[in-house]
C-alpha cells in the first residue's frame, strides 16, 4: 500500500512531537487501568486516539487515521457505559499502540510503503474486539442521543467566546486554525466555531476564528486551554468575551478583555543537540584559556604590583570569569534532560516482562523531575532497564509463592531519584525474595573466586557484593530476561566510567536495594587540585566532605591501620602516594587530610600539597600505563600542565582490595 505524504521538516517534527506525547499518555493510561478503573483515564485514551486520528487525517496518513478511528469505536462503549476495559480489549489496544508506533517510524523515511496484510490484520483485530451488536447499538444510540442533545443545547449553552486572529504573515493559516480547533476539541466537544470545525478540517480559513464554549466550561479548563493555545505559532491575539448573568434590558451584557500577544510569550526554541555539544566544547576551550589568563595575571601582579594596566586586566579577568561561569551554568542546564524522558516507558517494559513469566508487577517512580546531562541519561537508561529486568527475573516471586509468604500477589519495584549536592542518587528496590548470601557463598567457592576459608570468613554484606564480580550469576538457566553473561559487573563498570558508584543491600524474603551515585554532568566539574610526588591530580569536589588538619585529631591504630574519630565515624587515614605508587610513606610531615566519602564509606587521604580549588574542563584520555589505572580523565590547567582526575569509585575499590577495609 503506497502512501504519499509531503511534509516539511518543521511539519514532520511538529506531528511527531505531538504523536509521541499521545503515545506516552496512551501507554501509561492503559497500564494504570489494569490496576483500577478510572473514568478520567478512559476519557484520556479516547481523546488521545481522537487526536491521533485528526492529526493523521490532516496530513493524509490514512492507515494511521483509520486505525485510530476504529479504536475510537472500541473506547466509545467503555466511555459511555463507564466500565473498565477488559483484559482482551487492553491487549488489543496495546497492539494498536505498537502498530501506531510502527507507522510513526515509517513516516521518518523519505519514501515508504505500508505492509497491507499487516494493516488489514490490525483493523480486523480492532473490529473483532468490538464484536457484539449490543455494544455497537448501545454506542451508536448513545452517540446519536448525545448529538441530538448537543444540537438542542447549542443555543442554550453559549458561554465564553474566544475571537482569535493570526499574524499577517502567517505561513499556513489553515493549519494553524486546525491546531486551534484540535486544542479546543481536547477540552470540550460542545463548542461552536465560525468557520465550523468541519470547514476548518477541510482547509478553510478566515480573518478571525470565533469559538463559543458552553456555559458549563469551567474557568480552570478555560485557563488550561488558553495556556495551550498561547504556544501555537502565528497567533496574533486571543480576545476573550464571556457572558454575565441576566440583567435588566439596556444594561451591558458582555465584558471584553484582550489577551496579551501570544507571540511575545514564546520563549522556547528547539536546539540541535550536536550544535549544543559543540557549544559546550567551545566553552571548555574558553575556560581553559580563562584559567591561563588568570594564572598569567597572578604572575604579573607579583612582578609588577603597582602597574595600573595589570589592575585593569584583573578587573576584565574577573568579569570574564563571572560571564563564563553564567554561560557555563546556562549551557549545562540546557543540555540537562529530565529523568522522566527515559522512565515513562518503564511501566510498559515491566508489564511485558512480567506477563511473559506469569508475574504481577507494579512499578513506582519518584523524582522524575531530576535533570541530568544527556550523556549520563543515555547510560543510566541501560542501567535502570537492566536492574528492572533483574528485579523481575531474580527478585520478585511468582504470585503463588508470594501468597505463601504472606505478601501481596503483585510485587513492587521502586525507583527513587534525588539530587544531593552535585550528585544524583538513585535507589532501585524490590520487595522480592532478596539475595541469599549462602547461595552466593557457595558460588564463590565453586567458581574459585575465593578459598573455602576466606569465603566462610566473609560477612553477608561482603559476600553479596560478589554479584558485581565478572561473569557472576546464580541463575542456572539462560532466559530472555537475564542470564546471558552481561551481568552486574557491566553495570558497575559503566557506572564507574561515569565517575559514579553502586552498592547493594539485601535481606532474605524482604527485598533488595541498589543504590547508584552519579555526577550530574560529565562536561565541567569543580575539583580540588593536589600535588603528589610533583604530579598534579584532581579530586572531584562532589566527593569531598572537608579538608582537615590531622594534628587536631587523636590517631589510634585499628588492625595496624591509623584511624581518627570524625563526626562519630571511625575513619582510616591513608596516604594517596602509597595507594597510587605503592611507596611506603613515613608518618610525619604532612598534616592536611582530605575527608572523602563515597557510597556510605568514608576515608581520610593524606596528600603532599593542596594547590587550589577550580572549575575543571574534563578531557577524556586512554592510558596504557598501568600506573594510572585509578585515573578517570584529565584536564589542562591554567599553567598549561595536565591534571589527572582521580576515579573516586575505583580508588575506594582499590583501598578495599589493598587494605581489606570495608
Amino acid at each position: 500500500m503506497k502512501v504519499n505524504i509531503s511534509l516539511t521538516h518543521e511539519e514532520r517534527s511538529l506531528f511527531n512531537q505531538e504523536l509521541n506525547q499521545h503515545i506516552s499518555l496512551i501507554e501509561s493510561s492503559l497500564i494504570e487501568l489494569e490496576q483500577a478503573y478510572s473514568k478520567e483515564l478512559i476519557e484520556q485514551l479516547f481523546r488521545s486516539f481522537h487526536t491521533i486520528k485528526g492529526n493523521a487525517g490532516m496530513i493524509g496518513y490514512t492507515p494511521m487515521q483509520q486505525a485510530a478511528a476504529e479504536t475510537e469505536n472500541i473506547l466509545q462503549f467503555f466511555r459511555q457505559n463507564e466500565i473498565n476495559i477488559e483484559e482482551n480489549t487492553s491487549k488489543t489496544l496495546f497492539e494498536v499502540l505498537d502498530y501506531v508506533k510502527l507507522l510513526a517510524a515509517l513516516l521518518n523515511k523519505p519514501n515508504f510503503e505500508i505492509d497491507e496484510p499487516a494493516y488489514n490484520e490490525i483493523i480486523a483485530l480492532i473490529k473483532s474486539t468490538n464484536n457484539t451488536e449490543n455494544k455497537k447499538d448501545s454506542s451508536e444510540e448513545t452517540t446519536q442521543k448525545n448529538k441530538k442533545d448537543k444540537e438542542s443545547n447549542k443555543d442554550k449553552s453559549k458561554g465564553t467566546t474566544l475571537k482569535i486572529s493570526l499574524v499577517d504573515d502567517a505561513e499556513m493559516p489553515a493549519v494553524t486554525f486546525y491546531q486551534i480547533i484540535h486544542t479546543a476539541e481536547q477540552h470540550s466537544e460542545e463548542f461552536v466555531s465560525t468557520p465550523s470545525s468541519a470547514d476548518i478540517k477541510e482547509g478553510i480559513s478566515a480573518d478571525i476564528l470565533t469559538i463559543t464554549l458552553p456555559t458549563s466550561f469551567s474557568n480552570d479548563n478555560l485557563n488550561k486551554m488558553l495556556d495551550e493555545l498561547s504556544i501555537i505559532d502565528d497567533i496574533k491575539f486571543i480576545k476573550k468575551i464571556f457572558s454575565v448573568k441576566a440583567r435588566d434590558k439596556g444594561k451591558r451584557s458582555l465584558e471584553t478583555r484582550v489577551m496579551k500577544n501570544t507571540k511575545e510569550e514564546l520563549s522556547e526554541v528547539q536546539v540541535n543537540i550536536n550544535e549544543l555539544d559543540d557549544l559546550i566544547n567551545q566553552l571548555g576551550e574558553i575556560m581553559i584559556d580563562r584559567n591561563k589568563i588568570v594564572d598569567a595575571i597572578s604572575n604579573l601582579e607579583k612582578r609588577l604590583p603597582l602597574d595600573k594596566d595589570i589592575e585593569k586586566l584583573s578587573e576584565a579577568s574577573a568579569h570574564l570569569w563571572a560571564s563564563s561561569y553564567r554561560l557555563q551554568s546556562q549551557l549545562l542546564n540546557i543540555r540537562a534532560i529530565p529523568l522522566r524522558n527515559i522512565v515513562d516507558k518503564y511501566n510498559r517494559l515491566a508489564r511485558e516482562i512480567a506477563k511473559n513469566i506469569n508475574k504481577k508487577i507494579k512499578l513506582e517512580v519518584k523524582g522524575q523531575e531530576l535533570r541530568l546531562d544527556r550523556i549520563i541519561l543515555n547510560y543510566l537508561n541501560d542501567i535502570l532497564i537492566h536492574l528492572i529486568r533483574n528485579s523481575i527475573d531474580h527478585g520478585i516471586e511468582l504470585p503463588g509463592d508470594r501468597k505463601k509468604s504472606g505478601k501481596e500477589l503483585t510485587g513492587t519495584i521502586k525507583i527513587i531519584a534525588e539530587q544531593k549536592s552535585n550528585k544524583a542518587v538513585f535507589q532501585v528496590s524490590d520487595d522480592g525474595k532478596g539475595i541469599d548470601a549462602e547461595v552466593i557463598r557457595k558460588k564463590i567457592i565453586e567458581k574459585e573466586i575465593a578459598s573455602i576459608e576466606d569465603a566462610n570468613e566473609m560477612s553477608d554484606e561482603q559476600v553479596i557484593e560478589h554479584i558485581f564480580h565478572s561473569g557472576f550469576s546464580t541463575k542456572e538457566n539462560v532466559s530472555d530476561i537475564s542470564g546471558r553473561g552481561v551481568g552486574m559487573d557491566v553495570v558497575k563498570n559503566t557506572i564507574q566510567k561515569l565517575g559514579g558508584g553502586i552498592t547493594v543491600s539485601s535481606k532474605k524474603e524482604v527485598g533488595t536495594t541498589f543504590k547508584i551515585t552519579l555526577p550530574l554532568t560529565l562536561a565541567i566539574i569543580k575539583g580540588l587540585i593536589i600535588d603528589i610526588d610533583e604530579k598534579i591530580f584532581i579530586i572531584p569536589i562532589t566527593y569531598i566532605e572537608e579538608v582537615i588538619d590531622i594534628s587536631d585529631y587523636e590517631i589510634k591504630k585499628i588492625n595496624e591501620h591509623p584511624h581518627i574519630m570524625y563526626r562519630d565515624d571511625v575513619v582510616p587515614i591513608l596516604h594517596l602516594k602509597e595507594i597510587l605508587f605503592g611507596e611506603k610513606t613515613k608518618n610525619s610531615s604532612h598534616t592536611k587530610g582530605i575527608v572523602l566519602s563515597f557510597s556510605d564509606k568514608i576515608i581520610t587521604l593524606v596528600v603532599d600539597k593542596i594547590i587550589d580549588e577550580q572549575e575543571i574542563v574534563i578531557k577524556n584520555i586512554d592510558f596504557v600505563d598501568q600506573l594510572y589505572y585509578l585515573i578517570h580523565s584529565a584536564t589542562i590547567l591554567g599553567t598549561g600542565d595536565i591534571g589527572l582526575i582521580l576515579d573516586v569509585s575505583a580508588l575506594f575499590d582499590e583501598i578495599k582490595r589493598k587494605y581489606n577495609l570495608h
